[in-house]
């Protein structure tokens, strides 16, 4: 047999090494392109369906009472901005409401004519002041 360092034993031993050497080399040649390609942001891992499905459980529960709690606040949120904007439609509305009605109240002098042109200064002084007074009423009622 052999002694421990034999040179048959060293021949084998280099040879190991040789070999070892070569399939390190084959395995790691591809290495400057894996690690670019593992340096990009563009890096995908797969998962199983399984783990995609209790994740996807797990967020649920974990949302589920959150939006419990929030979707009411929302309705009532909508339900007072809904009255604000119905108040505000009321105070529009009010305005030209009072006009309309002022307007009809007031008897409004009738339309002239160009027949009636001639005859303006047939109404008396009084009656064109009454009619003036009627006409800067209803500006003022209807600003």
């Amino acid at each position: 047999m052999p002694g421990p360092l034999s040179p048959s034993v060293l021949t084998r031993w280099h040879a190991q090494l040789e070999s070892s050497v070569a399939l390190l080399q084959t395995a790691t040649a591809d290495m400057p392109r894996l690690a670019k390609v593992l340096a990009s942001r563009r890096h995908f891992d797969l998962v199983s369906e399984r783990d995609i499905r209790s994740a996807r459980d797990h967020l649920s529960a974990e949302i589920a009472p959150q939006l419990r709690e929030l979707i009411p606040l929302a309705e009532q949120a909508l339900e007072r901005e809904e009255k604000v904007v119905k108040s505000l439609k009321s105070k529009v509305s009010l305005p030209s409401l009072r006009c309309e009605i002022l307007q009809a109240e007031l008897v409004l002098p009738p339309t002239r004519h160009i027949s009636d042109i001639g005859h303006c200064h047939s109404t008396s002084r009084s009656q064109r002041g009454k009619r003036s007074s009627r006409r800067c009423m209803r500006r003022r009622v209807c600003r």
